[in-house]
Formats: structure tokens, sequence, C-alpha cells
């Protein structure tokens, strides 16, 4: 948990780089947002083996944190919902709500306080969203609240290795890293999700000597400087599902 000061620090700034983000997509500087559409795709190749897909378009399928779009924005299918305590301003943007599908319910909300009832989702995303957030734990138990017997969690985590985790610590308490007031490891992760009476039904975690190499041969100086220093980040992936 962090305190609620530096969690509105954190929302502060994620609503300031979306808004630097919508003003890039007017002027043609960047793009509509296509890495959603990438992660869908991801998700599905991962998910789908696991899952009933008869039952699948009738699934109650909320996405956490979903930011303006999300993964739920792609999956067409069941009854969707998108949940982020930015919404208000991601709605007042025209540019961010153009690219939605309006058969998405998008509401305002925290994961520490999602506001359904218990055994509510068939499938819960949570994509980069645990860094974010002001109390994992009170999340992760909001998410197993909503989940049904039987129901599945897909989540993404960047991790860090623990020399880089615990450096990120540092940062993140001098504000030097604003959005992000957690970090993890490999380790930290599974004894989060531990706690949780999931299985998991399947797990990759991607190189992190891969991706220290890419930052240090970025042309960016800040991605030089995270793979200089162990801060490089790179991407947890997991299907779990709810014991019933």
């Amino acid at each position: 948990m962090t305190t609620i000061k530096r969690w509105r620090k954190a929302q502060k700034y994620e609503q300031s780089y979306w808004k630097k983000t919508a003003e890039k997509i007017v002027t043609g500087s960047a793009g509509q947002l296509g890495w959603y559409k990438w992660k869908f795709t991801e998700m599905e190749k991962r998910l789908l083996p696991h899952i009933d897909k008869e039952r699948y378009d009738s699934y109650n399928i909320l996405e956490i944190g979903c930011g303006p779009i999300g993964i739920i924005n792609y999956i067409n299918r069941g009854n969707r919902y998108g949940l982020d305590p930015l919404e208000k301003f991601y709605r007042s943007n025209e540019t961010l709500t153009k690219l939605r599908d309006p058969r998405v319910q998008y509401l305002e909300g925290a994961g520490e306080r999602i506001p359904f009832e218990e055994d509510f989702y068939d499938l819960v995303i949570s994509d980069n969203v645990l860094d974010h957030v002001y109390d994992t734990h009170v999340v992760m138990n909001e998410v197993f609240r909503v989940l049904k017997p039987g129901g599945f969690l897909y989540l993404i985590v960047n991790l860090r290795t623990r020399f880089g985790t615990n450096i990120h610590k540092i940062l993140s308490k001098l504000m030097i890293d604003k959005g992000h007031p957690h970090s993890y490891d490999v380790l930290t992760i599974r004894k989060l999700i531990g706690r949780f009476q999931l299985s998991l039904l399947s797990e990759w975690i991607s190189d992190s000597r891969e991706a220290r190499s890419r930052d240090i041969r970025s042309p960016s100086v800040k991605e030089k400087i995270k793979g200089y220093t162990g801060l490089s980040e790179f991407p947890y992936f997991a299907v779990f599902r709810k014991l019933k």
C-alpha cells in the first residue's frame, strides 16, 4: 500500500500522460492506440486454450484500470465493462472516446472498490494496473470477490529484476517515477497472487536480459539509463482460474 497523497500524484501524472497522448493523436504525431488491439490478440492466444468457447459469448467481462480504451474494447463478445478512476476525464476527451466501442460500459471507479456484487464476472482483466493502484492487496481481494467460482483472471504486470525493483522503490519515493507507486519482481508478484485461491493455468515471463539489451541499444536517453541502471521492465503474463 502507498499513501493516498502518493496515489493521487500518480493519477495526476496519468491524466497528464493521456492528455498529451490525445493531443499527439490530433496532430498525427501518435497513432490511435493500436497497442490495445495487439494486447487483445495476445490475451486471446493465452486465454482461449483454457476457457469454454461456447460460453464465451455470454461472459460478464471486466477490465480494471482500463484507461481510455483498454483490451476490453476489442473483445467483441459477452457483456463488457471497463473500470477506471479517471473515467470522467477520459469521457470528456472526444479524441479518446471516439476510439471506443459504444457497446462497452465504461465506469468510473477504482479497483479497491469494484461496484459489482460478488461472483459476477466470468473474466477479469488486469493489464499493467497493479503498479499504479493505491493498495494492491485490496485490489486483489476485490478481483477475487467479483470473480465467479471457475472464473478467469488474465494478468499482465511489468516486472523488474530484484535489483531493479529495489532501485525503483527509491525512485518512486523520490517522485522521479511519478506514475508507478509500486514495483514487482517475479517473487513478489507470485507471493501476492499466492494469497488467493487461484489456480495458475499458464504463465509467461519475458527475458529480462533481452529487455535490458533493448534499452541499452535504444536511441532514447531515458531508455538507455534504464538499461544501464538495471531498471528495465519486462512483462509477465498469466492466466488464473478461481477455485470452485
